[in-house]
């Protein structure tokens, strides 16, 4: 026997999937028959639920019979866009702010679909990059700085979908897991990544709760490194952290 409650769970979950193909699978618009047809539902019960989308704004319907996303839809979008757009811009101001003092490039990091993907990168002479589309390599959440203070502050079911993603670390990271409890302990993470000729530095950003966000990172050249300049750029990275974390708490 049914229990009520199953009931309205499930007609929600009907309306979140033809909406889903309204957004995804036909963005021009498709008529009644059509979305009944790909949702194994009845005609009747397709129209009595774009009905209801309509009328709360998630759906609308043409003068040619198509029913599409409705304003609702656009209003979301248009604000996801926006937010994204303004905290990348905020983002490149620290960056930029750091850069000139330090002079050296400074990039940060988040997962996207559990991959290492960059957000921003601001080059040593204040140079803003364009971040390419092209997939990136997988293991670059293992042998960058970056990456591993992302894998490091993971929770562990976080960790297991990452390695599910990206593959296990071992094959680019040799002792792992003593490093990922030395760079939880000291808060941050530099290597050298000889055949790359890159020394980098790495710390996390967090947002409310300790869950981490991302990692920011600076990369520089061996010759440039040395106790006192680790010293120095593991401070303004920490800064540049702490900015972030503030702007993530209070948007």
């Amino acid at each position: 026997m049914r229990k009520k409650d199953e009931v309205p769970v499930k007609a929600v979950k009907k309306a979140l999937d033809l909406l889903s193909v309204l957004l995804f699978d036909s963005p021009q618009g498709a008529r009644l028959k059509t979305l009944a047809q790909k949702q194994g539902l009845s005609v009747k019960t397709a129209h009595n639920l774009l009905k209801t989308m309509v009328y709360c704004g998630y759906a609308e319907k043409d003068g040619f019979g198509h029913y599409t996303g409705g304003y609702l839809c656009r209003k979301i979008a248009y604000s996801n866009q926006t937010a994204t757009c303004r905290f990348q811009s905020y983002v490149t101001d620290i960056l930029l702010k750091h850069v000139k003092k330090i002079r050296e490039g400074m990039t940060y990091i988040i997962l996207e679909n559990n991959v290492w993907t960059t957000f921003v990168n601001v080059g040593p002479g204040g140079d803003i990059y364009r971040v390419g589309t092209d997939p990136v390599r997988r293991f670059y959440l293992y042998e960058t700085a970056t990456g591993r203070v992302i894998f490091s502050f993971s929770p562990p079911e976080r960790q297991q979908l990452l390695m599910e993603e990206n593959g296990i670390p071992e094959f680019y990271w040799e002792d792992y897991e003593n490093d990922v409890k030395r760079i939880r302990r000291q808060g941050y993470c530099i290597t050298l990544r000889k055949r790359y000729r890159t020394y980098s530095y790495s710390v996390p950003v967090f947002v409310p709760g300790r869950e981490i966000a991302g990692a920011l990172g600076v990369y520089t050249l061996p010759e440039h490194a040395n106790e006192k300049q680790d010293r120095f750029i593991l401070a303004h990275l920490k800064k540049a952290s702490e900015s972030i974390t503030q702007y993530l708490m209070e948007n």
